[in-house]
């Protein structure tokens, strides 16, 4: 089905299914080309805002249920298009008000779009439904609904209330779901509360007990390296970049550059001889693979620009040359 199909089933049949809306919204978002680039009305983003505004007609029958409004919301999400997302969600909550994952999804991607009011009153509804009920989606972005708060509020009491509340999410999501997110979302209230060491230990509890942490072993690595211990960090970096994910949680680029700039900060820390780093060739050889494969993954920006300084700087150091050829057209995942 085109996108003129699609729009003139949907108003000649007031009926849209959500299953061809997700299709069709996944193929514009992927589909980068736009030959209509210099026409706004039938450019690619103008199709996409235009199946968003269906779901703002009444008239308009939404087949399709709760896993299909979220999906659809979460595709436009992913474009950056969070007014288009919350007009899907509205929509799914007028028939599935107690929808656990669409609940969550408004208070987080309404937050992005002005919409406050409608994200307090359906965080409050959220509240209501029984914590056996609620998904990991649901204690996420409650902690990210609260502390987002702190930005627009300055009552102490209140304040106190918002860290009382965040922190009780957190120790129901450890204990009912006890997934990373979890250990990571309670350090992150502590860290908004300038409270580090209780940070770390929420962190370091969940690595120790948890196989697979790629986001609290990025965060450890990070609090390492800022404080110069760059063993340890290196340590956590490896579990970062050895545990691959069908989707990952971190961007593997910035964590092959943080191991790069660690193992390089230990190997330049140490005393050389005249002749320079000739007994550490296999080191050097092993920072220059990090290196190439955080610029493989699509590292971008002044971390492309930290990655090519350092480069510079270990063959000038040590002699050796940086054996790879990087494409100039790399892309930030």
């Amino acid at each position: 089905m085109t996108y003129d199909e699609l729009i003139q089933e949907t108003r000649n049949e007031e009926i849209l299914r959500l299953s061809d809306a997700i299709s069709m919204v996944e193929d514009l978002i992927v589909d980068q080309y736009d030959e209509y680039e210099d026409d706004y009305e039938n450019s690619r983003q103008k199709r996409l805002r235009n199946i968003g505004d269906c779901f703002d007609d009444i008239a308009i029958q939404c087949i399709g249920d709760a896993d299909d409004y979220h999906n659809l919301s979460v595709a436009y999400a992913r474009n950056d298009m969070y007014d288009q997302a919350c007009k899907v969600l509205n929509r799914g909550l007028m028939s599935m008000p107690f929808s656990v994952d669409l609940l969550a999804d408004y208070i987080k991607y309404g937050l992005f779009c002005g919409k406050e009011k409608l994200c307090a009153e359906y965080y409050a509804r959220l509240q209501e439904i029984p914590r056996d009920r609620w998904n990991w989606r649901a204690y996420s972005f409650s902690i990210d609904y609260l502390l987002d708060q702190l930005n627009r509020e300055n009552d102490t009491e209140v304040l106190s209330n918002i860290k009382i509340d965040a922190l009780s999410h957190a120790n129901a999501f450890i204990k009912n779901i006890g997934v990373e997110q979890a250990y990571f979302d309670k350090s992150t209230v502590h860290r908004a509360f300038n409270e580090f060491d209780e940070e770390h230990t929420v962190l370091l509890t969940g690595f120790e007990l948890l196989k697979v942490t790629p986001k609290c072993a990025l965060r450890l690595a990070v609090i390492g390296f800022d404080k110069g211990d760059f063993e340890n960090a290196i340590i956590y970096l490896k579990r970062c970049v050895g545990t691959p994910r069908p989707q990952p949680d971190i961007a593997n680029s910035y964590a092959y550059l943080l191991l790069a700039l660690g193992k390089t900060s230990i190997l330049l820390g140490l005393d050389s001889d005249e002749n320079g780093f000739t007994d550490d060739e296999k080191t050097v050889e092993g920072i220059y693979r990090d290196l190439h494969t955080a610029i493989d993954n699509g590292l971008s920006g002044v971390h492309k620009k930290t990655a090519d300084a350092t480069i510079k700087t270990l063959a000038a150091q040590t002699g050796i040359e940086y054996p790879y050829t990087d494409s100039d057209d790399q892309y930030d995942y």
